[in-house]
């Protein structure tokens, strides 16, 4: 009869019965109390273990992760590091580039002022030329013209790639030759 008590596979209706009737046994009872009691324990204590066992899986998966992300968070801070240290660099290149430029600026104001101030001069002296002179001006450049036409081309060619060439023209452009 403990047969019946210690297997609980059995299930068939003589088994049940049989199981009912030994439950009414004064000196079983205890015994399948105490059996009970053991199976529930060993299934709590089962189920206990899957929960901490799923726990540790879970642990183990945030440990996964937080790794990962101290990864992560290292990649970023060197990232971070050498993005700050190219932007200094170029803050420097462009300060570098800030003060040529500032010079550059300057250079051309003063050319600017000296070309006024030579176009001023230039002016002043055509007024202060007397009409005849300017017309005696016009017949020698006239006559400069012509022989530069009577001259070889290649000394021509020269003569018009030069700064004096320039000089010429306006000349002719000022007095309306």
């Amino acid at each position: 009869m403990k047969d019946l008590i210690a297997s609980p596979g059995r299930t068939s209706p003589w088994a049940q019965a049989e199981l009912i009737d030994l439950y009414d046994h004064p000196v079983l009872i205890p015994e399948m109390l105490s059996l009970e009691a053991e199976r529930k324990a060993l299934a709590d204590l089962k189920k206990e273990l899957k929960e901490r066992d799923s726990r540790i899986r879970e642990l183990e998966d945030i440990a996964r992760e937080k790794a990962d992300l101290e990864r992560v968070e290292k990649d970023l801070r060197e990232e971070v590091k050498g993005l700050r240290e190219e932007m200094e660099k170029v803050k420097e290149e462009l300060a570098l580039r800030s003060e040529t430029l500032e010079k550059k600026e300057a250079q051309v104001t003063e050319l600017e002022e000296n070309l006024q101030a030579a176009a001023l001069k230039a002016e002043e002296l055509m007024k202060g030329l007397k009409k005849e002179e300017v017309e005696e001006v016009k017949s020698v450049l006239k006559v400069l013209d012509d022989l530069l036409g009577k001259l070889d081309e290649k000394v021509v060619e020269e003569f018009v790639k030069s700064g004096d060439y320039e000089t010429y023209e306006k000349l002719f452009k000022k007095l309306g030759v």
